[in-house]
């Protein structure tokens, strides 16, 4: 019996442990939410996140998500003619990705324990735009949601 609670102190240990780090990381990840900019990043820890671009040619995203939720609204954007590269790194938590019905998505995303999920119409044959996804998600969800 005591093994057992030894197991759950260690563990309960460790997650206090990673939830302070996590609340510390936070002040050094980038964390720029400029609605029209070709360039954004938002982080969110251990909190619910809100986001929504209108950039007129959007290059580049990052998103990073620690014990929360994160949605990113990208249907009122533009994609730049090389499409856009957006890196999403998740743990512990949920990242939504909402985009227009005639973008497609080239993933490249590692997922542990957790998973890469699509929702919603089928990708179109001739696409206006490419989003580039990279990153990781670990023991989370990252959500490509297609409007139809």
């Amino acid at each position: 019996m005591r093994f057992i609670f030894s197991i759950i102190r260690k563990i309960i240990v460790i997650n206090v442990l990673l939830l302070l780090g996590a609340k510390v990381a936070q002040k050094f990840l980038p964390d720029d939410r400029d609605t029209s900019g070709d360039e954004f990043d938002v982080t969110t820890v251990m909190e619910e996140s809100i986001f929504g671009s209108t950039a007129g040619g959007l290059r580049r995203a990052g998103l990073t998500t620690l014990y929360g939720s994160s949605e990113v609204d990208l249907r009122d954007a533009s994609l730049s003619t090389t499409g856009a590269g957006v890196n999403v790194f998740t743990f512990m938590g949920q990242t939504t990705i909402r985009i227009p019905n005639g973008w497609t998505v080239l993933s490249e995303q590692t997922v542990l324990a957790g998973s890469l999920e699509r929702i919603g119409g089928d990708v179109p044959e001739h696409p206006e735009g490419t989003i580039h996804l990279t990153g990781a998600t670990v023991f989370g969800a990252t959500v490509i949601v297609r409007e139809e």
